[in-house]
């Protein structure tokens, strides 16, 4: 993983590839508000859904809690 913020839409794509690019991110907030516990700990990183970025520290999250894409 690199240390660099990735958006939201590229990360979606990854988990999604067949979907359009707006419809995976939609799918990938879904998901992530699906799951109690990865919801928890990205509002502790200042998850914010209304950024188009992840952190790091935030990609690292959604890794462990849903897999890598």
């Amino acid at each position: 993983m690199s240390e660099s913020f990735i958006k939201k839409s590229k990360l979606a794509k990854k988990y999604f590839p067949e979907c359009s690019r707006d419809y995976a991110r939609r799918k990938l907030t879904r998901w992530i508000h699906d799951c109690p516990e990865l919801y928890k700990a990205l509002c502790q990183t200042d998850y914010n859904p209304a950024k188009h970025d992840f952190a790091p520290t935030q990609v690292a999250l959604i890794y462990h809690y849903l897999g890598e894409p």
